[in-house]
């Protein structure tokens, strides 16, 4: 993957993280050193995509201090800088696959999930009760969650399937829970399924978290803001081919 693709990559993360609440307005992000080693690219990619993100006007970078943030991405962040196709793509189609694989995926689950792994849900479930009024942690540890189940499967064209999409996933996920949520909600919804899965209860299992995904999609205040946040871009994007065209 050459630079610009993997500096567009980090770009993305940085995003996300800031929409995400990770790091708040007036906070300095992790040194360039810290980036690279987190996402396994070199610093001069870090600096490539810094620099990117400063001329969106979302961060300000400081001789010898380090880069700060100064406001949640604009709505009319560029294109190129989402997911691959990712402009073409609702909310609504995201959670159209998540359903496809993972009612699938925890079915398969519920045979073959371990008790090591129920033991490690339960952990991520106790941490997501603690973390209703900390949103980055929770967001985090709510796709942990689901991605578990997945894995848990042991079909591994689920599992390639879900890595496919999964980027999209991550970028909507945090952008939507800019808006109205429920994490109480969420964290009773992923309590049940749970239950569900330690009675290796393979109905209620899909049931439940049929309900849960159902329930994403009903969530009228925070669909709107992811896609509300989408079409500013399509519009944009057609705007400017329309006048360049």
């Amino acid at each position: 993957m050459d630079r610009d693709c993997l500096a567009n990559k980090l770009v993305r993360e940085v995003l996300a993280g800031i929409a995400a609440g990770e790091h708040a307005a007036g906070s300095q992000l992790p040194s360039e050193r810290a980036l690279s080693e987190q996402y396994q690219v070199s610093r001069g990619t870090v600096r490539h995509a810094l620099a990117i993100v400063e001329r969106l006007g979302v961060i300000e970078r400081r001789q010898g201090c380090g880069a700060f943030v100064k406001k949640l991405p604009s709505r009319a962040i560029p294109s190129r800088y989402f997911p691959r196709e990712f402009t073409t793509v609702s909310l609504d189609d995201i959670l159209c696959v998540r359903m496809a694989i993972e009612l699938t995926a925890i079915e398969l689950a519920c045979d073959r999930i371990s008790a090591a792994t129920l033991g490690k849900l339960t952990a991520i479930v106790d941490r997501m009760e603690s973390e209703i009024d900390d949103l980055p942690a929770f967001l985090k540890d709510d796709m942990a969650f689901h991605e578990m189940i997945i894995c848990s499967s042991g079909n591994g064209p689920l599992i390639t399937a879900f890595e496919a999409v999964r980027e999209h996933h991550h970028f909507a996920h945090v952008f939507a829970h800019r808006y109205v949520g429920d994490e109480f909600a969420a964290f009773e919804q992923h309590r049940r399924i749970l239950q569900a899965l330690r009675r290796r209860d393979a109905k209620a299992a899909v049931e439940t978290l049929q309900r849960h995904l159902e329930s994403l999609t009903s969530g009228k205040s925070q669909k709107k803001g992811a896609e509300d946040f989408f079409k500013t871009e399509r519009g944009s994007a057609q705007h400017r081919l329309a006048t360049t065209g």
